[in-house]
């Protein structure tokens, strides 16, 4: 594991200066319309190889064929949580975001973020994927149940959200959030407790919607 990021001083994490980074707060009423059709095509297998604690989150393995990206190509990589969420929609915050990781042929990075809402007593894939924590053998669960009904979402270039905080990645935040159950989000501060990055100036960078068809 690596030593666990101190998200209390994120002003002396190291990083390269740039205007591009993440998370962002995003403004509806601010953004372009996408007018072309650009569904993102998501599909991911059951299989999860593995849920570590990578001192800056909770994370798993990804499986599954290339998922389709505003019309390219992604191999999945990994997901991992942050608990409250690190984007914000017209200033609020919700309680929880899952980011799915992708890497393109050309090394590129594209992340798919769901806000999670407490709203429900349901259960859900989070459960298993909090209760293999820690653990490298592979287990099966439904981890397409992680992904809100509706694909609308808001793109924008910016950054990783955690050092080296590398920009040009590709973010994708879909504006459904996810119900979660207070007993999930109780599971995940026995690991952590605010592992999110303070919301980042958007510059001159636009935000891009698209509502799918």
């Amino acid at each position: 594991m690596m030593p666990y990021l101190n998200y209390t001083h994120q002003e002396e994490w190291s990083f390269v200066a740039g205007d591009m980074q993440s998370p962002i707060n995003i403004e509806p009423e601010k953004t372009h319309p996408i007018t072309y059709d650009a569904p993102l095509k998501l599909q991911y297998w059951q299989t999860v190889p593995y849920v570590h604690d990578t001192g800056r989150g909770i994370e798993f393995g990804l499986t599954g064929p290339q998922v389709w990206l505003n019309h390219r190509p992604f191999s999945p990589q990994q997901g991992h949580l942050h608990f409250p969420s690190e984007h914000t929609l017209r200033g609020r915050q919700f309680d929880g975001e899952l980011h799915f990781v992708h890497q393109a042929p050309d090394g590129r990075l594209a992340v798919v973020a769901v806000l999670l809402q407490i709203t429900s007593q349901l259960e859900s894939p989070l459960t298993d994927i909090l209760a293999h924590m820690p653990t490298d053998t592979p287990f099966r669960t439904n981890i397409m149940a992680l992904l809100p009904k509706t694909r609308n979402y808001y793109e924008y270039l910016g950054s990783l959200t955690t050092p080296p905080l590398t920009e040009n990645v590709e973010w994708y935040i879909l504006d459904e959030p996810l119900a979660i159950s207070a007993a999930q989000l109780d599971r995940f501060k026995h690991f952590y407790v605010g592992n999110n990055r303070a919301i980042q100036p958007l510059h001159t960078r636009v935000v891009q919607y698209y509502e799918d068809k």
